[in-house]
């Protein structure tokens, strides 16, 4: 509408900084008049509020991280002179729930790899197919031992001392994943969230005993025994190079890969001299036929005279 508007990108009480360098362009906008700022639209100003009695100033109405701990605050509006809001502060359960439904999806992803890996299609008898690692040993141990870590207790780690909670009326010790709502689901080596109104009263009501039982009980040497902890831990000593299971299993196997080679090459090697000789031999056979059919010759044509 044929009007410029001058804005300021962060917000508080600092104004904007204006100069005419050749002219008076910004007196001519009717912008400012070398004192003032004309025609302005919004007053530059801070966020003014009190918590608890205290006032507290900020340059910005959201995002506000510094002014308590742990919490994020953002104002919605003005209150009016002596007016009060009460703010009730509740914990995230939704970050920590959805981390354990990723860590379930990460878990399926990771066995269904492995056991496409080592299983055998026999949707036509006839032409069966083989997983490219079938009747490798490292990865049945390694589908077995992520099944036991995922079903495994905590006891005696996690006790009716430091783990006990109530669900449904019942008492019990906060030990394993099947505490939390989340299970095998049936045969196969799969996890499912068998149990979500558990997992959502359980983050509510008994926070800090999920969270001992997936990190860990601390003690001097940081967090142990817990599933997550477990869980890394062993990934870490399987996956890890140089010195992982994997990466040894592998070198093994290279190893053994040598070795045969080694002994295809001699084999190659053998061949080639057995060859050799059959060549050389073969010649001399046909060195003596050659000969022995001069010699009949000759004796032929003494023989007609």
């Amino acid at each position: 509408d044929n009007r410029l508007v001058m804005t300021r990108l962060d917000t508080g009480a600092t104004e904007l900084s204006v100069a005419n360098v050749s002219g008076n362009p910004l007196s001519d906008l009717e912008i400012w008049n070398g004192a003032i700022f004309q025609n302005e639209l919004v007053e530059a100003k801070d966020a003014s509020f009190k918590i608890n009695g205290a006032t507290v100033t900020r340059s910005g109405n959201t995002g506000l991280t510094d002014v308590l701990e742990n919490v994020t605050l953002s104002l919605s509006g003005a209150t009016g002179v002596g007016e009060n809001v009460t703010l009730t502060i509740a914990r995230d359960t939704e970050t920590p729930k959805a981390a354990i439904q990723g860590f379930i999806a990460s878990y399926n992803a990771a066995v269904d790899k492995m056991g496409a890996y080592v299983d055998i299609d026999l949707t036509n008898p006839k032409k069966p197919v083989v997983g490219e690692l079938q009747g490798d040993t490292l990865v049945g141990t390694i589908l077995s031992n992520l099944r036991r870590y995922a079903t495994a207790s905590k006891s005696p780690y996690m006790d009716a001392t430091n783990a006990s909670y109530t669900y449904d009326g019942k008492t019990g010790i906060m030990d394993s994943l099947e505490d939390v709502g989340v299970w095998t689901s049936g045969k196969e080596n799969q996890l499912a969230l068998v149990d979500e109104d558990k997992l959502d009263y359980v983050l509510n009501n008994y926070f800090s005993k999920a969270e001992q039982m997936f990190r860990g009980v601390g003690g001097s040497g940081g967090y142990e025994h817990g599933v997550a902890d477990d869980f890394y831990s062993y990934l870490y000593n399987t996956t890890t190079s140089l010195t992982g299971s994997i990466a040894q299993h592998t070198d093994t196997i290279s190893a053994e890969a040598n070795r045969y080679q080694t002994k295809i090459d001699k084999m190659y090697a053998d061949l080639d001299l057995y060859e050799q000789r059959l060549w050389t031999q073969f010649g001399a056979m046909e060195d003596a036929v050659a000969n022995m059919q001069s010699e009949s010759s000759w004796i032929a044509s003494q023989l007609g005279k």
